[in-house]
């Protein structure tokens, strides 16, 4: 019927092959040769994403939305008609939206620059340059990258992957044996699926749906339709009903992946198709082309020829300068959302369910410590939202204890952790073969929308879940065997020697919840429980508060040591009139807690005393902090230093034995804290003489930044 060259014929004959269309023994070597390249592509794309899970290879994130609209497979979804779609939604929304298309669709960067002739389209293969040109020049708040889900360099907030209800998946080969651009696991990474031309799947969209499950099962899925919507001339752009192509003779010319949708669609249209040149997709048009499709028409009668929006962008130029005697229309079709349209529109704009609340769930070690750090991170998060907006209600935070079922899973996790990515996401099989079933079963019930963890034990959790929830992964702390660069923020003291980065912070102290409203609070019902005079507003000697910890992995805390501690406190009491308020902790030995009753359960300057051991207060350490004048704490344990100093008290430390090594984190955290005179390290001896002297000198109280410098990171990811 129609002379197509060699290139077309080659193109013509490897996709028949492709799709099975081809039978010999030729056909079956030149098959058993593609399949051997497609192990080869395959073992490159896992090789890569591998590469950016681990991130050995970054992607940049932009501080602005960015949305993907993709495919798994090679050839035509519609993608296009769907970007157009997302650029009219979000310009209604009164977002300012930029395209970024692919260095070689120049056949789609066309169409879009035709038909959204207000709106920025940006084309090349460096797509962050382009995203970057997008912000500076035309100031974009919304990026939409079509054909964006294998440019694993940009990071996105959405990933949108279209999949054809014709021919889902191909043969479910890697190309170039099969249509596969990248394994069928990778539809894990998919936010939203878009399942396109679902009209003319009949029941087999129920099968494309359970196996898309099989890989994703956290996705929703949408059904559409590639709806024809208007006719308009090629020559003069002036549209016509669809009712003028009813029970005419007409040729159809496409050079288009899925030409038998578009022909399905003009024959619904009440058409006699008589001719249909097809061409194979991103065909290039020459003028002989057009005279060949035209003396065909001619010498059939036909006056009429219908194309795509896509190949008019190509044919426009030609008829320019070569009219022709037969009219030429382009088919315009847009995407509809066939089911739950509000839902998807809203998908778009919040990437999570819009009628639920922000969760913020903190991962919890069983350490109190590291539960109060992971609190005050959660503090800020709160603070944050409600600066953007967002009211009390509208906020939640979660707690859930992680528990392994060993300490070698607890490792292997860990391991485990190292290779994972965003794939890992409809699996969790580690998560679940490493953890408690009740501890898992809690977790993957639990909605996040940021993920916080202290200690290196949680980090390979947090990871996992990050993932499942698409959630921004906070941690505190440096992980054991992790990238950092694999978190969102990075949360560590100075004195744990870690590199600096972009999404690290590091801080002076451990974070920790003490902030004025908390101390006043804690101590209010403290002296309520406990009937204890509160005398910082009045003439009396200073209440002093004592937080005594316990051994540590390299510290011992002796009862001769703090029997010598208790003898300066009792001095320093009788000498300044002044009360003591003493808590333990659970780590102190059960030596130093007998001792401690014996020589101040009775003593009358000793107003409180509390065994952590024996009886559980919660407001006992903030209590004490809001009451006292004078904080004396145990150095080695840097929560309890990083608390006393954040309540902006006179802080004094002692050590306890230090067992023979080398330079602690502790040493260099207590020497970084005086350097800048935010505490002084005292020996036990000395106690009664420097508590005397602060008093009488009573020097200003330095304030760290800490929390500033936190708030203004978590601004960047919140």
């Amino acid at each position: 019927m129609f002379n197509v060259g060699v290139t077309e014929k080659v193109k013509a004959y490897y996709i028949d092959l492709v799709k099975g269309k081809r039978k010999g023994a030729v056909e079956a070597l030149f098959s058993f040769f593609l399949l051997l390249i497609s192990f080869i592509y395959g073992f490159f794309i896992k090789l890569i994403l591998l590469s950016y899970q681990i991130k050995l290879f970054k992607s940049y994130k932009p501080d602005c939305r960015v949305v993907s609209v993709g495919n798994i497979t090679w050839g035509g979804t519609g993608k296009t008609p769907l970007v157009e779609t997302l650029v009219k939604f979000f310009k209604q929304e009164g977002r300012n939206p930029v395209v970024l298309i692919r260095g070689y669709g120049k056949d789609e960067a066309l169409m879009l620059k035709d038909k959204l002739k207000n709106i920025p389209v940006l084309a090349g293969s460096n797509r962050i340059k382009n995203v970057k040109v997008a912000q500076k020049a035309y100031a974009a708040d919304v990026i939409i990258l079509d054909d964006g889900f294998q440019h694993w360099r940009l990071g996105r907030d959405l990933d949108i992957v279209l999949i054809d209800s014709n021919l889902p998946f191909g043969n479910g080969r890697l190309i170039p044996r099969g249509i596969l651009r990248e394994p069928l696991s990778s539809l894990s990474r998919a936010d939203i699926f878009v399942l396109t031309k679902a009209n003319l799947a009949g029941e087999e969209i129920e099968s494309i749906k359970r196996e898309l499950r099989k890989y994703n099962s956290l996705a929703p899925i949408y059904e559409a339709i590639h709806a024809p919507c208007f006719l308009r001339s090629l020559i003069s752009d002036k549209k016509f009903e669809l009712s003028i192509i009813k029970d005419r003779r007409i040729a159809l010319v496409s050079g288009i992946a899925d030409s038998k949708s578009f022909a399905q669609i003009i024959s619904s249209l009440g058409s006699e198709i008589c001719l249909n040149f097809n061409f194979s997709d991103h065909y290039q048009y020459r003028r002989e082309d057009l005279a060949r499709i035209e003396k065909a028409s001619l010498a059939e009668q036909i006056k009429t020829i219908v194309t795509t929006e896509k190949d008019a962008a190509k044919l426009r130029p030609l008829l320019n300068a070569q009219r022709l005697k037969v009219e030429v229309l382009v088919l315009g079709i847009e995407v509809r959302i066939v089911k739950d349209e509000a839902k998807f529109f809203n998908f778009l704009k919040n990437s999570r369910d819009p009628e639920k609340p922000y969760s913020v769930l903190i991962l919890s070690d069983g350490k109190a410590g590291h539960l109060n750090q992971s609190k005050a991170i959660a503090g800020i998060i709160q603070r944050r939202k409600r600066d953007q907006g967002f009211g009390e209600n509208s906020l939640k935070i979660k707690i859930v204890e992680v528990k392994f079922k060993n300490r070698i899973l607890q490792s292997l996790l860990s391991c485990c952790a190292i290779f994972s990515g965003p794939n890992c996401r409809s699996c969790l099989s580690c998560l679940r073969f490493c953890l408690e079933k009740s501890s898992f079963s809690e977790l993957i019930q639990s909605p996040a929308d940021v993920i916080i963890s202290a200690g290196s034990s949680l980090s390979a959790v947090n990871l996992f879940l990050s993932y499942r929830n698409k959630a921004r992964a906070i941690i505190l702390m440096k992980p054991s065997l992790l990238n950092v660069n694999r978190f969102d923020l990075v949360i560590v003291p100075e004195h744990d020697g870690i590199a600096t980065g972009e999404n690290i912070v590091t801080t002076t102290m451990a974070p920790n919840l003490i902030n004025q409203k908390y101390l006043e609070d804690q101590a209010n019902i403290l002296k309520t429980r406990y009937k204890i005079q509160d005398t910082r507003y009045s003439s009396k000697g200073p209440t002093i508060g004592v937080l005594i910890g316990g051994d540590a992995a390299k510290y011992r805390l002796s009862a001769e040591l703090i029997n010598r501690v208790v003898s300066q406190l009792k001095e320093v009491s009788q000498d300044l009139n002044c009360q003591l308020l003493v808590t333990t902790s659970r780590r102190t030995p059960k030596e130093v807690e007998e001792l401690l009753k014996q020589r101040l359960a009775n003593f009358p300057g000793c107003k409180l005393l509390v065994i952590a051991n024996e009886t559980n207060i919660p407001e006992t350490v903030g209590g004490i902090l809001g009451l006292s004048d004078v904080i004396v704490v145990s150095g080695e344990s840097i929560s309890m230093v990083s608390e006393a100093i954040s309540a902006r008290k006179y802080v004094l430390a002692f050590i306890p034995e230090k067992k023979p090594g080398r330079v602690t984190k502790q040493e260099r955290f207590l020497e970084k804290l005086e350097t800048e005179e935010l505490l002084k390290v005292i020996r036990p001896e000395n106690l009664a003489a420097q508590i005397k002297e602060l008093w009488k000198e009573k020097p200003s109280i330095r304030q760290l930044q800490d929390n500033k410098l936190i708030y203004q990171a978590i601004s960047t990811i919140v």
